[in-house]
Protein backbone atom coordinates (compact mmCIF):
# COMPACT_ATOMS: atom_id res chain seq x y z
CA UNK A 1 0.00 0.00 0.00
CA UNK A 2 1.03 3.80 -0.94
CA UNK A 3 0.98 5.69 2.44
CA UNK A 4 0.63 9.82 2.11
CA UNK A 5 2.76 12.19 3.40
CA UNK A 6 0.56 14.08 6.93
CA UNK A 7 0.49 17.59 7.16
CA UNK A 8 4.22 19.22 8.11
CA UNK A 9 4.53 20.90 11.35
CA UNK A 10 5.92 24.26 11.50
CA UNK A 11 9.01 22.63 13.54
CA UNK A 12 10.65 19.26 14.29
CA UNK A 13 9.31 17.25 16.82
CA UNK A 14 11.98 16.36 19.56
CA UNK A 15 13.43 13.12 18.29
CA UNK A 16 14.02 9.75 20.82
CA UNK A 17 17.38 8.75 21.63
CA UNK A 18 17.32 5.03 20.00
CA UNK A 19 17.63 2.12 21.93
CA UNK A 20 21.12 0.90 21.38
CA UNK A 21 21.08 -2.15 18.98
CA UNK A 22 17.42 -2.68 19.04
CA UNK A 23 15.43 -1.12 16.22
CA UNK A 24 16.58 -0.35 12.10
CA UNK A 25 15.09 1.92 9.39
CA UNK A 26 16.43 1.57 5.78
CA UNK A 27 14.92 2.95 2.40
CA UNK A 28 16.54 1.57 -1.15
CA UNK A 29 17.57 3.92 -2.34
CA UNK A 30 19.20 7.37 -1.28
CA UNK A 31 17.94 10.03 -3.31
CA UNK A 32 13.92 10.74 -4.38
CA UNK A 33 12.36 13.43 -6.21
CA UNK A 34 8.54 15.08 -5.09
CA UNK A 35 6.05 11.74 -5.54
CA UNK A 36 8.49 9.07 -5.64
CA UNK A 37 7.95 6.37 -3.96
CA UNK A 38 9.84 5.28 -0.99
CA UNK A 39 9.92 1.89 0.13
CA UNK A 40 10.78 1.33 3.54
CA UNK A 41 11.98 -1.36 5.34
CA UNK A 42 12.31 -1.87 9.41
CA UNK A 43 13.59 -4.93 11.88
CA UNK A 44 13.49 -5.02 15.74
CA UNK A 45 10.11 -3.57 16.36
CA UNK A 46 7.41 -4.64 18.70
CA UNK A 47 5.90 -7.69 17.77
CA UNK A 48 2.18 -7.05 15.82
CA UNK A 49 2.68 -3.06 16.65
CA UNK A 50 1.86 0.28 14.63
CA UNK A 51 5.29 1.74 13.90
CA UNK A 52 4.97 5.30 12.93
CA UNK A 53 7.56 6.86 10.30
CA UNK A 54 8.43 10.40 10.36
CA UNK A 55 10.17 12.91 8.10
CA UNK A 56 12.29 15.86 9.25
CA UNK A 57 14.46 18.81 7.12
CA UNK A 58 14.88 22.19 7.36
CA UNK A 59 13.27 22.83 10.70
CA UNK A 60 9.83 21.13 9.60
CA UNK A 61 8.20 17.60 9.71
CA UNK A 62 5.41 15.28 9.12
CA UNK A 63 4.94 11.67 9.57
CA UNK A 64 2.79 8.94 7.89
CA UNK A 65 -0.12 6.86 8.60
CA UNK A 66 1.05 3.83 11.33
CA UNK A 67 2.43 1.05 9.72
CA UNK A 68 2.23 -2.31 11.50
CA UNK A 69 4.73 -5.00 12.32
CA UNK A 70 4.73 -8.31 11.78
CA UNK A 71 5.01 -11.57 14.38
CA UNK A 72 9.18 -10.83 14.25
CA UNK A 73 8.67 -7.33 14.62
CA UNK A 74 9.46 -6.37 10.75
CA UNK A 75 7.70 -3.98 8.79
CA UNK A 76 8.22 -2.73 5.01
CA UNK A 77 5.60 -0.19 2.98
CA UNK A 78 5.72 2.76 0.35
CA UNK A 79 5.27 6.18 1.06
CA UNK A 80 5.22 8.77 -1.26
CA UNK A 81 7.91 11.57 -0.92
CA UNK A 82 6.99 14.99 -0.23
CA UNK A 83 7.48 18.27 -2.50
CA UNK A 84 10.39 20.61 -1.12
CA UNK A 85 8.09 23.16 -0.41
CA UNK A 86 6.43 20.70 2.20
CA UNK A 87 10.12 21.63 3.70
CA UNK A 88 10.50 25.38 2.50
CA UNK A 89 12.55 24.79 0.51
CA UNK A 90 12.03 27.22 -2.24
CA UNK A 91 13.60 25.95 -6.07
CA UNK A 92 17.06 27.90 -6.02
CA UNK A 93 17.90 29.98 -8.83
CA UNK A 94 21.44 29.73 -10.58
CA UNK A 95 23.17 26.52 -11.76
CA UNK A 96 23.32 24.67 -8.67
CA UNK A 97 20.68 21.84 -8.05
CA UNK A 98 18.09 22.33 -5.67
CA UNK A 99 17.87 19.45 -2.73
CA UNK A 100 18.12 19.07 1.00
CA UNK A 101 18.90 15.99 3.04
CA UNK A 102 15.93 14.59 4.82
CA UNK A 103 16.07 12.50 8.25
CA UNK A 104 13.39 9.27 8.22
CA UNK A 105 12.60 8.01 11.75
CA UNK A 106 10.25 4.90 12.49
CA UNK A 107 9.45 5.39 16.49
CA UNK A 108 7.27 1.91 17.78
CA UNK A 109 4.36 3.34 19.26
CA UNK A 110 3.72 0.35 21.86
CA UNK A 111 7.34 1.52 23.60
CA UNK A 112 6.76 4.92 24.49
CA UNK A 113 6.18 6.53 27.53
CA UNK A 114 2.43 7.75 28.62
CA UNK A 115 3.70 11.37 27.72
CA UNK A 116 5.94 10.54 24.76
CA UNK A 117 9.61 8.63 24.42
CA UNK A 118 10.78 6.78 26.95
CA UNK A 119 14.48 5.96 27.69
CA UNK A 120 13.65 2.44 26.14
CA UNK A 121 11.74 3.50 23.04
CA UNK A 122 12.54 1.51 20.16
CA UNK A 123 13.53 4.20 17.13
CA UNK A 124 15.57 3.28 13.89
CA UNK A 125 16.69 6.12 11.68
CA UNK A 126 17.76 6.69 7.98
CA UNK A 127 18.55 9.59 5.61
CA UNK A 128 17.76 10.37 2.05
CA UNK A 129 18.06 13.11 0.03
CA UNK A 130 15.00 15.14 -1.52
CA UNK A 131 15.86 16.72 -5.08
CA UNK A 132 14.69 18.57 -7.53
CA UNK A 133 13.81 17.21 -10.81
CA UNK A 134 15.43 20.51 -13.14
CA UNK A 135 17.03 20.56 -16.48
CA UNK A 136 18.38 24.15 -17.74
CA UNK A 137 19.66 25.37 -21.14
CA UNK A 138 20.66 29.23 -20.21
CA UNK A 139 19.69 30.55 -23.68
CA UNK A 140 16.19 28.87 -23.33
CA UNK A 141 15.49 29.90 -20.19
CA UNK A 142 12.93 32.51 -21.67
CA UNK A 143 8.94 32.79 -22.58
CA UNK A 144 8.65 30.67 -26.00
CA UNK A 145 9.81 31.06 -28.56
CA UNK A 146 13.06 30.73 -27.04
CA UNK A 147 15.80 31.37 -29.52
CA UNK A 148 17.58 28.56 -31.25
CA UNK A 149 21.02 29.03 -32.45
CA UNK A 150 22.62 25.52 -34.19
CA UNK A 151 26.69 26.74 -34.07
CA UNK A 152 26.08 28.16 -30.54
CA UNK A 153 27.68 26.24 -27.85
CA UNK A 154 25.83 25.77 -24.49
CA UNK A 155 26.03 23.98 -21.04
CA UNK A 156 23.55 21.58 -20.20
CA UNK A 157 22.64 20.99 -16.34
CA UNK A 158 20.19 18.97 -15.28
CA UNK A 159 19.80 17.43 -11.96
CA UNK A 160 16.90 14.67 -10.20
CA UNK A 161 17.06 11.98 -12.60
CA UNK A 162 16.64 9.47 -9.33
CA UNK A 163 15.15 6.28 -11.15
CA UNK A 164 16.06 7.10 -14.43
CA UNK A 165 19.66 5.94 -14.57
CA UNK A 166 22.00 4.90 -17.79
CA UNK A 167 22.72 7.43 -20.42
CA UNK A 168 20.34 11.17 -21.27
CA UNK A 169 18.89 11.10 -24.76
CA UNK A 170 17.52 14.30 -25.87
CA UNK A 171 15.00 14.29 -28.79
CA UNK A 172 14.55 17.22 -31.45
CA UNK A 173 11.16 17.32 -32.86
CA UNK A 174 9.55 19.55 -35.29
CA UNK A 175 5.99 19.08 -36.44
CA UNK A 176 5.26 16.34 -34.75
CA UNK A 177 7.92 14.11 -36.17
CA UNK A 178 11.60 12.93 -34.79
CA UNK A 179 14.15 15.04 -36.40
CA UNK A 180 17.48 14.04 -34.35
CA UNK A 181 18.46 12.23 -31.30
CA UNK A 182 21.40 12.53 -29.44
CA UNK A 183 23.15 11.16 -26.94
CA UNK A 184 24.17 13.66 -24.19
CA UNK A 185 26.09 11.23 -21.40
CA UNK A 186 25.96 9.12 -17.89
CA UNK A 187 23.81 10.68 -15.49
CA UNK A 188 25.72 9.98 -12.27
CA UNK A 189 25.44 9.64 -8.62
CA UNK A 190 22.80 9.04 -6.33
CA UNK A 191 20.08 11.74 -7.65
CA UNK A 192 21.36 11.39 -11.53
CA UNK A 193 22.95 14.38 -12.42
CA UNK A 194 24.86 15.31 -16.10
CA UNK A 195 26.58 18.70 -16.91
CA UNK A 196 28.25 19.13 -19.87
CA UNK A 197 28.76 21.77 -22.86
CA UNK A 198 27.23 21.00 -26.47
CA UNK A 199 26.23 22.93 -29.31
CA UNK A 200 22.33 23.60 -29.21
CA UNK A 201 22.14 21.26 -32.11
CA UNK A 202 25.02 18.68 -32.21
CA UNK A 203 23.79 17.49 -35.65
CA UNK A 204 23.21 18.66 -39.07
CA UNK A 205 20.98 19.66 -41.06
CA UNK A 206 19.53 22.26 -38.67
CA UNK A 207 16.46 23.23 -41.12
CA UNK A 208 15.03 26.52 -40.31
CA UNK A 209 11.63 26.06 -37.67
CA UNK A 210 10.31 25.36 -34.82
CA UNK A 211 11.67 22.42 -32.56
CA UNK A 212 10.37 20.65 -29.37
CA UNK A 213 13.70 19.56 -27.17
CA UNK A 214 12.75 16.66 -25.18
CA UNK A 215 14.94 14.88 -22.99
CA UNK A 216 14.35 11.35 -21.76
CA UNK A 217 16.76 8.24 -20.65
CA UNK A 218 14.98 6.48 -23.72
CA UNK A 219 16.45 6.24 -26.88
CA UNK A 220 13.42 6.03 -28.24
CA UNK A 221 11.15 8.91 -28.55
CA UNK A 222 7.58 8.56 -27.15
CA UNK A 223 5.29 11.67 -27.56
CA UNK A 224 3.49 11.35 -24.49
CA UNK A 225 6.40 10.52 -22.06
CA UNK A 226 6.28 13.78 -20.05
CA UNK A 227 10.19 14.33 -19.69
CA UNK A 228 11.96 17.29 -19.43
CA UNK A 229 12.10 20.01 -22.22
CA UNK A 230 11.64 22.83 -24.37
CA UNK A 231 8.55 23.49 -26.11
CA UNK A 232 9.15 25.66 -28.62
CA UNK A 233 12.90 26.52 -29.64
CA UNK A 234 12.67 28.70 -33.06
CA UNK A 235 15.96 28.73 -35.06
CA UNK A 236 15.63 31.38 -37.97
CA UNK A 237 16.30 30.95 -41.66
CA UNK A 238 19.70 32.94 -40.97
CA UNK A 239 20.86 30.46 -37.94
CA UNK A 240 19.38 27.34 -40.28
CA UNK A 241 22.45 25.14 -40.88
CA UNK A 242 22.60 23.25 -44.14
Amino acid sequence: MTRSFGAIAVAAAALPAPAMGAATLTTERSCYTAGEQIQFTGTGYSPSSPVVVGLAANGRSGAFKPATSDAAGAFAFTGNAPTLDDFGAALRPGPGPTRIEVLATATDQATLGPTGPAPTTLFGQARFTLAAWELHVRPWETAVPAPGKPRRVVTLRTYGWTNLTGTLYAHYVSHGRLVHTVALGRLRGPCGDLTRTMREFPFRPVPAGSYLVQFDTRLDWIKAAGRLGYRRVVVKPADAVP
